[in-house]
């Protein structure tokens, strides 16, 4: 009877951590109106998929970096992950891109880190500055928010 209550358990955290996943790309939708998603097959299929945004994004140094410090702080209980939100590509400016979201994945609940926009054709990098609501380029990103020192003074005793 005790595993029982642990399978279920789990599942209920799965249902939930999906649940949380859906209600915050509900809201990522709704917090620039300027972005609009692309629906368009043709669109999508002229450029990278989700997945390959996915796997820039996780080859950043510094999604790197905080992927390690993540789990080497928890003793491997927490780990990094990314989502795609929402499911297609957004339009912003005269551009479209896929918004990748970098989370903590608490056992209870996501901790959203960064939000990255990956440019359909994969050449650009767009990261979400929580302080105006912008997008800025992955250069003026790290010279704005030196984000590898998160990690760093973090660490520092």
């Amino acid at each position: 009877m005790h595993v029982d209550i642990k399978k279920n358990l789990r599942g209920l955290m799965r249902i939930t951590t999906a649940l949380a996943v859906l209600f915050l790309g509900l809201v990522a939708c709704t917090e620039r109106p300027a972005t609009a998603p692309v629906t368009s097959k043709q669109e999508i299929a002229a450029g990278i998929t989700a997945n390959e945004a996915v796997a820039i994004i996780s080859e950043l140094p510094e999604a790197k970096a905080w992927a390690k410090y993540i789990s080497d702080s928890t003793n491997g209980n927490v780990r990094a992950a990314m989502t795609v939100l929402p499911e297609h590509p957004v339009i912003r400016g005269a551009n479209k891109y896929w918004s990748v979201n970098y989370y903590e994945n608490q056992p209870t609940h996501f901790h959203r880190w960064q939000t990255f926009m990956v440019s359909l054709d994969g050449k650009e990098i767009l990261v979400d500055d929580v302080t105006t609501g912008e997008y800025l380029s992955l250069h003026e990103w790290r010279e704005k928010e030196k984000p590898m020192e998160r990690v760093r003074e973090t660490r520092a005793p």
